[in-house]
């Protein structure tokens, strides 16, 4: 954990308004995942997502999709330095306090993102194919209020002859 985070009822919310790349990471690692956050700005913009990170004490080599200034939902990935290397944008709208929802989906190969349902981008390349998974806020106070992890198992079927 990076950051100030605490939990509060029905949240858990990094405090620490100044600063980059607070994060909190879950443990577990994903190949075929939905990640799925409802979160809420209280000061400045800067929430979002990490995903497909090797090593869950760092986020080198692993991906972000957040908030950024000047109204911009931006995606990509950070490379074996820790150098944030962007992989496309999208101007939208400020995200305000009120709650938002951002998705990712993966499957292994590329990534989808949705903003409040709509689809943002698909098919993004995945620089590493599996990895943890985390919460991220720079320069803002950012309430997480439901994450929600679907982790999708290929199907198998047998063909009948």
């Amino acid at each position: 954990v990076i950051g100030e985070w605490l939990f509060e009822p029905g949240a858990l919310v990094q405090l620490q308004p100044q600063g980059y790349d607070y994060s909190t990471i879950y443990t577990g690692s994903f190949s075929q995942f939905t990640l799925r956050v409802r979160f809420s700005h209280r000061q400045g913009i800067g929430g979002g997502l990490l995903f497909n990170m090797p090593d869950a004490a760092s986020e080198k080599s692993g991906h972000m999709v957040r908030y950024f200034e000047d109204n911009v939902l931006a995606w990509g990935y950070f490379n074996a330095d820790g150098v944030f290397a962007g992989q496309g944008n999208i101007r939208v709208d400020p995200p305000g306090i009120q709650a938002h929802t951002l998705q990712i989906s993966a499957d292994g190969v590329v990534y989808s993102i949705k903003l409040d349902e709509q689809l943002v981008a698909e098919n993004i390349p995945l620089i590493n194919k599996q990895g943890h998974i985390g919460l991220t806020a720079s320069q803002s106070v950012v309430a997480f209020e439901e994450v929600e992890i679907t982790a999708l198992t290929p199907i198998q079927s047998e063909v009948q002859k």
